[in-house]
């Protein structure tokens, strides 16, 4: 019980240290970056995801980076998934990874940052084929309302190339 309890805790502690305030447009690590993908939501809503650097190499750590620039909470758990292009179709790799399924939550404008050698994860799950891959994240948006409504499911694509 006491080992649940610390790990518990310490996913909490590592997911809170993940969310970045942007209360300005400025304020947002990805909105300066190359390789941004806006999503709209509305005229003056939108959805922003980027990856830095956009290369997976054998040392680098690659930051996801999805901004939250809406008046509505985002939704997202800590599953991804790890595809491969191949015969020109995307394939899912199965991931060995054992998911703590939690909800969790951005407000608006705030960002969701966290990082990953990209080039490690294609080793262990893949045997390491070189080629063109892709890091599948879902979020959900809900009004911030008192009685909130599902807004949308969002799907958001980090590609990337191992050489």
């Amino acid at each position: 019980m006491k080992k649940y309890i610390i790990f518990v805790m310490t996913a909490f502690f590592v997911m809170a240290a993940c969310s970045i305030s942007c209360k300005k447009l400025e304020d947002c690590n990805c909105i300066d970056s190359n390789g941004c993908e806006k999503i709209e939501i509305s005229k003056k809503e939108y959805l922003m995801k980027c990856m830095i650097p956009e290369e997976a190499s054998i040392n680098s750590v690659n930051k996801l980076i999805i901004c939250n620039h809406t008046k509505n909470i985002m939704n997202y758990g800590h599953t991804f998934s790890l595809e491969h292009f191949e015969e020109s179709s995307w394939t899912e790799i199965p991931l060995y990874i054992n998911w703590e399924d939690i909800l969790l939550g951005i407000d608006s404008f705030d960002t969701l940052e966290w990082e990953m050698n990209l080039y490690s994860l294609v080793e262990q799950h893949n045997d390491f084929k070189k080629g063109k891959y892709r890091i599948s994240k879902n979020i959900s948006l809900r009004s911030n309302e008192k009685h909130s409504m599902h807004i949308g499911n969002y799907s958001f694509n980090f590609e990337f190339e191992i050489k």
